[in-house]
């Protein structure tokens, strides 16, 4: 019967989907679902935002990538058109949204 868990924990060891961190590897495309709500949540997010530098009001947020970890942009509609950038990451407990900071 130690055979059994000798090859259990082999397996367990062999290239893994998931990070053990339970990210999502790079380089794999979201969803469609994930990136229409991506687009959604941070058009929501982006309305309803201030730019960090200036305190003028964010204009519509751009998802920028295609891939893990997806890059979001958006700019302030001040004159100095700041950028603010976040990332979204697929988690084992679904998308982590990170706040859109100025750049």
């Amino acid at each position: 019967m130690n055979w059994i868990l000798l090859q259990a924990m082999f397996m367990a060891n062999v290239t893994p989907p998931v990070e053990l961190t339970g990210w999502v590897l790079d380089d794999t495309r979201p969803a469609h679902a994930d990136h229409w709500l991506i687009e959604i949540a941070y058009e929501v997010i982006a309305a309803e935002t201030t730019c960090g530098a200036c305190g003028a009001p964010l204009g519509a947020a751009v998802v920028r990538s295609g891939h893990w970890p997806v890059k979001v942009l958006a700019h302030c509609t001040g004159p100095g058109r700041h950028r603010h950038r976040a990332r979204v990451r697929r988690s084992g407990k679904g998308l982590l949204l990170r706040p859109l900071t100025a750049r």
